[in-house]
């Protein structure tokens, strides 16, 4: 719970002060009933002349109470939004230094409810801690020592009912939240299946699954909604049965009061006082049964933001980023003792088989290291671990004499460059998707984007979420232009040509060649031509190596190579091996 204490540290001056000017509104609020009675205890006694004298104090009280409490609602609001500002900021920076394993065992829309539903949850919670939950106690209290002044049968009665009351709202908070995490789970379901059908659109038209999906939209739906209305259904019954008992015990107040007036041992101005203390106490006590229902979903989203902040951090030694940069500034200087990939092996999380088993290779500063192999034989697994965002289960990945285990992936991730499969924008503008640097110009002309975008002409014009208005070639172009501005020796390019057509995946390769010569490039694809003129190749079939060297080479040895040439360009010229 350190991050929850960090939170209430930074923000200790708003969780002090709002519970304080709300205590000064409660006084206030008390001695209204208490004014009033004695007010007509005097009219009473000594006419209504006398009262007049001390009615001037009833306008004094109420706007002193008022400022109290709008005092109290701004330290609330300051409370409430920046806790959670910062639990937002907690998580995503989480987010950032945690494996990817993590991310996708749980899933996205884990992090993405935890960074959105959840905070928003507790941001209430702690807003209506400071406004409404500080105040019942005060009020509550406040009542019983004022009822106590005046009559003490009364005031024990009031007494008797608060544990009662208090053991019930324990059990309908530990009733109910049990509820709240299955609805959290199905909630989650449900942002995952709105998450997929709007990804996966395409797909799902093509191959006429949208009933299929429209299934399963309704069946999660259906149980939220059976979640939700089991949740409400409890709340108001609870609602009922809290506002019956209060009203019995003021009905039994009022037979109470009436028997001691006709004794002589109370006077009809104080029963109006101690009704007036009983009708606070209820309304206190009725905010707290409501913030009973809201507080079970407060601590299941605190628990699911704990458990987000409580995942393990990729190691990050002090010396990490130190020993990085001193690799990545001598790295164009060295012609060998470069990028080593020593019998890596790696299986996901769940999974039956190995995604890659037994990978060895060796890249030297500005050499080309060309990828091929099928769908599935372990082309963006390999790239995302030499990245580090998986860490192996085997073997080492090492740059120089620094291995990958030894650092955190931001350090490691600074000697690379990136470009993901399909190409990725964000949205905003082009601006916000390219650096501001000198090379920005060239690197849109090596990508053959220059056509694309006029640079800087176009640093405002539009990009929509996910690049949607650009095609898949032009989003494939933009990635790689980025990548080349990224200050890093080694590119990874995860099949970064497979929108292009042949003649501008060419082109671009040309121009990577002439135009940064020094950069150490590893392209991953599935087209023979994408690969050929590496100077070294490696063959993955169903995550295992089974061939490496140069094309002349493979194509003498490697008979999966020889496959994948003949299927793509012998047999077009009439070539046999």
């Amino acid at each position: 719970m350190k991050f929850f204490e960090s939170v209430l540290q930074k923000y200790s001056r708003y969780f002090i002060l709002g519970p304080l000017f709300k205590f000064i509104e409660a006084v206030f609020e008390l001695l209204l009933p208490l004014l009033v009675a004695f007010l007509l205890k005097l009219a009473f006694n000594q006419g209504f002349n006398a009262a007049l004298n001390y009615v001037w104090l009833l306008p004094l009280l109420s706007p002193a109470g008022a400022v109290a409490a709008l005092v109290c609602q701004h330290m609330a609001a300051k409370a409430s939004q920046g806790s959670g500002t910062e639990l937002r900021r907690q998580i995503v920076s989480k987010i950032q230094r945690i494996s990817l394993e993590n991310i996708i065992g749980d899933g996205a829309e884990f992090y993405l409810s935890g960074a959105t539903d959840d905070v928003n949850k507790l941001q209430t919670v702690i807003a209506m801690t400071i406004r409404l939950l500080v105040r019942a106690p005060f009020i509550c209290i406040g009542s019983i020592l004022m009822t106590l002044f005046i009559d003490r049968k009364i005031a024990a009665v009031m007494v008797g009912i608060l544990p009662l009351f208090g053991f019930g709202i324990y059990f309908i908070i530990k009733f109910i939240i049990k509820h709240y995490r299955s609805q959290q789970v199905a909630r989650d379901r449900l942002t995952r299946l709105i998450s997929d059908t709007y990804n996966g659109l395409r797909v799902i038209k093509s191959f006429n699954g949208a009933i299929k999906q429209r299934e399963n939209f309704a069946s999660a739906d259906r149980n939220l909604i059976d979640i939700t209305s089991r949740i409400d259904f409890t709340a108001a019954s609870i609602n009922i049965w809290i506002v019956l008992f209060l009203q019995l015990t003021e009905l039994g107040i009022l037979y109470l009061g009436g028997v001691e007036i006709s004794q002589g041992d109370m006077i009809k101005p104080q029963l109006i006082a101690v009704i007036n203390y009983f009708n606070q106490m209820i309304m206190a006590t009725l905010v707290v049964a409501n913030l009973a229902i809201l507080f079970p979903q407060g601590f299941a989203a605190a628990e699911r933001i704990k458990r987000i902040l409580n995942l393990p951090e990729l190691p990050e030694p002090p010396e990490s980023r130190a020993e990085i940069a001193k690799v990545k500034a001598s790295w164009s200087k060295n012609t060998t003792n470069g990028l080593e990939i020593i019998n890596v092996s790696y299986t996901y999380p769940g999974a039956a088989a190995a995604a890659l088993a037994g990978i060895t290779f060796s890249l030297n500063p500005g050499e080309t290291l060309g990828i091929i192999g099928g769908t599935g034989s372990g082309k963006s697994t390999l790239l995302k671990l030499m990245l580090g965002f998986y860490l192996p289960n085997s073997g080492e990945i090492k740059i120089g004499e620094s291995v990958l285990r030894q650092h955190n992936q931001a350090a490691w991730g600074n000697m690379f460059s990136y470009v993901p499969q399909g190409g990725v924008l964000f949205k905003g503008t082009i601006a916000d998707n390219f650096p501001d640097s000198d090379g920005v110009r060239q690197a849109l002309e090596t990508a053959q984007a220059g056509n694309i975008v006029n640079w800087p002409d176009d640093r405002g014009k539009e990009v929509m979420s996910a690049g949607k208005n650009f095609s898949g070639g032009q989003r494939q172009r933009l990635s790689i232009a980025r990548a080349l501005l990224v200050e890093a020796p080694i590119l990874l390019m995860d099949d970064a040509f497979s929108a292009l057509d042949f003649y501008t995946a060419s082109l671009v390769r040309q121009a990577l060649a002439k135009n940064y010569p020094q950069l150490t490039k590893v392209i991953a694809g599935q087209r023979i031509e994408t690969v050929s003129k590496a100077d070294k190749i490696l063959v993955l079939d169903a995550g295992r190596q089974v061939g490496y060297g140069s094309h002349a080479r493979l194509m003498c040895s490697c008979p999966l190579y020889q496959k994948i040439y003949l299927t793509q360009v012998g047999e077009a010229r009439g070539e046999s091996v």
